[in-house]
């Protein structure tokens, strides 16, 4: 009785608009042993405004370990998973949350934020539309059919569906990328400048969309000549992004490591075995040879 006593009063908080005082009740009710899934997703929310997206995470997996359909915890875990770079994982709770509501809107526009960093911007679009279908103005849609206009650079569309977002919910990240991205193409990067000073300025933008909004930033310097003051962006922006992926990346082989291993690699291996190699990869009748295009090794 007393844990459905607490359970009542966090949800009245939440219903009140006060969820920062329920999530406090929230965390002293967990702390005190009580497991729920309310009480956990709004630990999450806690954590993630703590700047702990890792612990929010937990939090959630063990939300759905004890109501493995509970929806609210499955799509607050795709959108956290989307925010940490994971969205392939993302994607598979968003596509649950449909199949267990088809017309749940924020779960299309969630589904085609992941379809979009996958690469796969048709499928995204289809996505963003079908959110607009179910709930016109959802604003996470708007943002990412500005983001692919962008992408594709058809700037003034770009420019429209972000301006509608922006309308409603001034320093909105993704909105204002797209739309300093249309005004720095079109010769307005001074206009660009302002809309991501603003952004910078703002404390609800999490570190990684700041880094972002840093290094748009130095694009619209340099389109602008300041030339010494976008390189100060771009390094700011880069140490940034450093410090947010440290501990995710820094454990690995080093860009030096790397190079000095292929460095030993080639030093080592004779020019017979790749010859060899070469002669028994057989070219395609009417090939004539083998290119090689070599640069500096990333991703792309």
């Amino acid at each position: 009785m007393a844990d459905r006593d607490t359970l009542r009063q966090i949800q009245a908080l939440t219903q009140s608009g006060d969820v920062t005082q329920a999530a406090n009740l929230a965390e002293e009710a967990l702390t005190s042993g009580l497991e729920h899934p309310f009480v956990l997703n709004l630990v999450a929310v806690k954590r993630e405004h703590e700047g702990r997206p890792e612990a929010a995470v937990d939090l959630l997996r063990r939300a759905l370990e004890i109501a493995p359909d509970d929806i609210g915890c499955r799509h607050a875990l795709g959108i956290l998973l989307n925010s940490l770079e994971t969205p392939r994982e993302a994607l598979e709770h968003f596509d649950a949350v449909i199949a267990a509501h088809p017309d749940f809107a924020p779960a299309h526009a969630c589904r085609g934020a992941a379809l979009e960093a996958l690469g796969v911007l048709d499928a995204a679009a289809e996505a963003y539309r079908r959110a607009l279908e179910l709930q016109a103005g959802n604003l996470i849609a708007l943002a990412g059919l500005a983001s692919l206009h962008s992408r594709r650079g058809e700037h003034k569309d770009a420019r429209q569906f972000a301006g509608q977002v922006l309308r409603v919910e001034p320093n909105f990240p993704n909105a204002v990328m797209s739309l300093a991205a249309a005004d720095i193409a079109l010769g307005a990067a001074e206009k660009a400048e302002t809309l991501l000073r603003d952004l910078l300025a703002d404390p609800r933008p999490t570190r990684l969309e700041k880094a972002l909004a840093r290094g748009a930033l130095a694009d619209a310097l340099d389109a602008q000549g300041r030339f010494r003051e976008a390189f100060d962006a771009y390094a700011s922006a880069n140490e940034e992004r450093r410090v947010i992926y440290a501990s995710r990346f820094a454990h690995g082989r080093s860009t030096l490591e790397l190079a000095q291993a292929m460095q030993s690699y080639f030093q080592r291996t004779s020019r017979g075995s790749w010859r060899r190699s070469m002669a028994e990869a057989a070219a395609p009748s009417g090939t004539r040879g083998h290119v090689f295009l070599i640069g500096f090794p990333r991703s792309g």
